[in-house]
């Protein structure tokens, strides 16, 4: 913006940029989510070996699929209403989606991928977040909420891991004791 001077014209043509530079991102995000997502399932699943989870078997999905779900979302940014007009009109908002879509798709690979650099960057972009726009003192709230939902879901999963583990190693003593007595 300093090199177009401060007029009405160039805090348009910036915002414009803005909301350009936001569909790649949310391209980006989307094909993350998605492929990501898989592949974390598939990595728990072979890391739980239950007998109840090993036989099945799940499929990776398609490098075309995750390419279709991403451009679905891409263009119905590009399209969108909403966008198109804050984008136009200038307002600082619009950089919410695009540093929101950084946060969300950082911490996203952070969390599957247990990078350091991708929490450092999810950590910038989030406090970068919080100079943009009011709505944006939410998300760390979302982010704190998926954390906790996150633990949990794995203290629910785990403790029922221990305590099935637990009675089958107490039956499995009886079982053997009961034979050794017999003996």
């Amino acid at each position: 913006m300093a090199g177009l001077g401060y007029t009405p014209y160039a805090l348009r043509v910036t915002a414009a940029l803005i909301g350009i530079a936001t569909v790649p991102v949310v391209y980006w995000l989307a094909h993350s989510l998605y492929t990501e997502n898989t592949e974390a399932t598939q990595r728990s699943l072979r890391e739980h070996r239950e007998p109840s989870v090993s036989s099945v078997t799940i499929s990776a999905p398609s490098v075309y699929s995750a390419l279709w779900l991403a451009t679905i979302a891409a263009a119905g940014l590009a399209v969108s209403y909403w966008h198109v007009s804050v984008s136009r009109l200038g307002f600082r908002a619009i950089l919410l989606p695009l540093l929101s879509s950084l946060v969300i798709g950082f911490f996203w690979r952070a969390w599957t991928g247990r990078q350091r650099r991708d929490f450092i960057w999810a950590g910038i972009w989030l406090g970068a977040s919080l100079y943009t726009y009011t709505a944006a003192r939410v998300l760390p709230f979302v982010l704190i909420a998926f954390v906790a939902i996150e633990f949990v879901i794995h203290y629910v999963k785990f403790s029922g891991h221990r305590e099935h583990r637990v009675g089958t190693e107490d039956a499995e003593r009886t079982e053997s004791g009961k034979k050794e007595s017999r003996h």
